[in-house]
């Protein structure tokens, strides 16, 4: 074995330039592979934490078919007792309680859809980061009476601005037709055009209100302070509530599973072939 070292190191360097360049050269393309795979995980990590701090949270609990159907009545069975028992598990950082509605949404100017997400604005912001995108006006602060949050591109579609008046028309557990009027107490831009577009904050109890939801939730999100364990505890209240829907945020955003996994393999083929 000595004897075969010796050989092949006298004769890399037999030749100093043509050694010299494939040395460097390999060495070049490693350095680049591997920052380049750097800065595409990066970028993932990144992506990710957005989706999970501002849509998704680490995991979400429904009725079992809630996300199917989307009925105003498939509210979480002791839902907020479920939200006191998530909230003891070792690091969890925050859990939000959703009262969630299709619903329309209507100004001087024009009518269109929109999801209105009645929440607790306490628990919500230790939940999303919502909060921090607001380009004007307070979170849920300094109108009393009906306060909306709602997106920029909300806001110019439909001719609104801070204070100015919309109204929601929702369907409630009788299958009624209801509405309200709400003030503009906040107006966010988070730069995620389908988010934006989609929903309005209000608060819980006013929702419940139009809704006569009596209190119930139809979705639980919580934030845990390390990601790779949002598996292990939606698996376990998957099984200790099988009448219930509870999933990571994986499998919530439609192909982020496997988004993950080919940048993994991307990685280990890029640096591989170099």
């Amino acid at each position: 074995v000595d004897m075969i070292l010796k050989v092949a190191w006298r004769n890399i360097w037999r030749n100093r330039t043509r050694s010299l360049v494939i040395i460097i050269a390999i060495a070049l393309g490693l350095w680049a592979g591997v920052f380049a795979s750097a800065f595409v995980v990066g970028m993932m990590h990144e992506k990710i934490e957005s989706i999970i701090r501002l849509e998704m949270s680490d995991f979400q609990v429904h009725h079992k078919e809630y996300r199917d159907e989307r009925d105003v009545r498939m509210t979480i069975e002791g839902g907020n007792e479920l939200i006191d028992e998530i909230r003891k598990e070792e690091g969890v950082i925050g859990v939000s309680g959703r009262l969630l509605s299709n619903a329309m949404i209507g100004s001087a100017s024009q009518n269109g859809a929109i999801t209105v997400v009645g929440v607790n604005p306490t628990e919500e912001s230790q939940v999303s980061s919502i909060d921090q995108y607001l380009d004007t006006g307070a979170y849920f602060e300094g109108i009393k009476r009906n306060p909306i949050l709602i997106s920029q591109r909300l806001a110019e579609k439909y001719n609104l601005k801070l204070r100015s008046k919309a109204v929601i028309t929702v369907q409630d557990i009788d299958r009624e037709i209801t509405a309200a009027a709400f003030r503009v107490v906040g107006i966010f831009n988070t730069r995620n055009g389908p988010f934006d577009d989609g929903r309005v904050y209000v608060r819980k109890s006013d929702l419940d209100k139009l809704t006569k939801t009596g209190g119930e939730i139809h979705e639980i999100a919580t934030l845990l302070r390390n990601h790779d364990q949002s598996e292990i505890l939606a698996s376990k209240y998957q099984e200790s509530n099988p009448n219930l829907e509870v999933m990571p945020w994986m499998d919530l955003a439609t192909g982020m599973r496997m988004m993950v996994q080919m940048m993994d393999t991307y990685t280990y083929y890029i640096v591989g072939i170099i």
